[in-house]
């Protein structure tokens, strides 16, 4: 079995419509600066080694003690997704995520299991730390029991 994170990625990258979507694929953000800390380096491009492929980023909040629940804890994950132009490719992902993630169980090695439940969307913006492109933020409270 894996972590958690590990889980969480294999849910979505195993879904064939998900992955039709987002063919820059799914990596996982980390180091404590959140998305701030994302180049335009960090994205799969396309064979004109400009555009940015339609990609997903998970970045991961702290954990935080649940004192109502023997062994639980709450965390929020952020699933980003970028688009070189607009945001068709965004709007039917998050719509796929949610349907992926939403009371979704996630049995993993150090969390034993992890109900998702989604929390909102950011909206649609533009990341101005990646030269304006297109982005909206996908968020899941997700609440950890240990075994």
């Amino acid at each position: 079995m894996a972590s958690l994170q590990d889980a969480t990625l294999t849910v979505l990258s195993g879904d064939a419509t998900l992955a039709a979507l987002l063919t820059g694929g799914f990596f996982e953000k980390t180091g404590g600066q959140g998305r701030l800390g994302m180049t335009m380096g960090d994205f799969v491009k396309e064979a004109d080694n400009v555009t940015i492929k339609p990609t997903g980023v998970l970045i991961w909040g702290n954990e935080v003690v649940d004192p109502r629940l023997l062994d639980s804890m709450d965390q929020f994950v952020n699933f980003y997704i970028y688009e070189d132009s607009g945001y068709s490719t965004i709007r039917t992902a998050i719509r796929r995520t949610i349907f992926l993630l939403n009371r979704t169980n996630v049995i993993s090695d150090n969390e034993s299991i992890a109900l998702f439940r989604w929390a909102g969307n950011l909206g649609e913006v533009n990341a101005e730390e990646l030269q304006g492109m297109p982005m909206n933020v996908v968020r899941f409270a997700v609440k950890m029991i240990r075994t």
